[in-house]
């Protein structure tokens, strides 16, 4: 295979990302409206980030097409040969800010997954897709989370202290969360509600009921507890499906800024939801 054969997936990985900065407003986190609880980074910067990663998913298409033979659980050391210098763009671009870093190995796994499945690509599932993921992360987090005596990253550090997997499990665990919460939603509320509603419900929903490491990081277990409260709060009373919800979600936003909360995580896993809806759709398109 050539990679012109699925440039396309170039276009499909930058829209995604640029649809989950600009999507607004999204409490704590870089949007159109604010800094989020980032002092840091910006749209503008993100978008830059963004193009830069975009690039790569055609080479990790490339790794999935030309190892389809090997067994899954091979791909993941050759993925983050080329996942370690798409890290080094980004950073090269956003002058050491991390702005994707998560969310590129999570499009590295997921296209990877795509390049495997290649010669049915367009009847592959969304299942097919992330249970390859599982298959390629096998064993990631026990190698890397519970075995490792190394503490050298935030993810390591907080498995070691509170057991939670964060990136690494749901990679193993083929995105649990993209599967029974936010693909579920976009199902049932597709059509509707606006996309930018049915997104943010997605993101509060993600915040609500995942752990997010990022923002056990920046704060601690108290920290999570606090945002899944208000999330869950939040969805209780309507989510973003009035006028005046949507109003009371720009409060939300002051009081993780104030909190310096940040759901990362979440950004990145609605990321992947519109990166694999937006797959599903070009398979539509074909006809299939």
């Amino acid at each position: 295979m050539k990679l012109l054969e699925y440039t396309f997936l170039n276009n499909l990985a930058v829209t995604a990302l640029k649809s989950e900065v600009l999507l607004s407003p999204k409490p704590g986190l870089v949007d159109r409206l604010n800094n989020g609880a980032h002092c840091d980074m910006n749209v503008e910067l993100f978008m830059k980030s963004a193009d830069i990663i975009s690039t790569y998913m055609e080479h990790f298409v490339s790794i999935g097409w030309e190892n389809r033979f090997l067994p899954s659980s091979m791909l993941l050391s050759i993925i983050r040969e080329v996942g370690i210098q798409c890290e080094a763009d980004m950073f090269n671009v956003t002058h050491g800010i991390n702005t994707h870093k998560g969310a590129i190995f999570s499009f590295a796994l997921i296209s990877a997954a795509m390049g495997k499945h290649w010669d049915n690509i367009g009847k592959v599932s969304i299942d097919d897709l992330c249970n390859e993921v599982a298959n390629i992360c096998s064993g990631i987090v026990n190698k890397e989370l519970k075995n490792s005596d190394e503490q050298n990253t935030a993810g390591q550090k907080i498995f070691k202290k509170y057991g939670i997997a964060g990136a690494r499990g749901e990679a193993e665990n083929g995105f649990r969360s993209v599967r029974l919460i936010t693909l579920p939603i976009l199902e049932e509320l597709s059509g509707q509600h606006s996309e930018e509603q049915i997104y943010l419900h997605i993101l509060m929903s993600l915040v609500a009921y995942t752990n997010d490491t990022n923002i056990i990081s920046r704060k601690d277990m108290k920290g999570l507890m606090f945002a899944q409260d208000i999330a869950k709060y939040y969805l209780d009373s309507g989510s973003v499906f009035n006028d005046h919800n949507l109003m009371r979600l720009k409060g939300i936003d002051n009081l993780f800024i104030l909190n310096n909360i940040s759901p990362g995580g979440c950004a990145d896993l609605l990321a992947i939801t519109l990166y694999l809806k937006a797959f599903q759709e070009w398979q539509i398109s074909r006809g299939i």
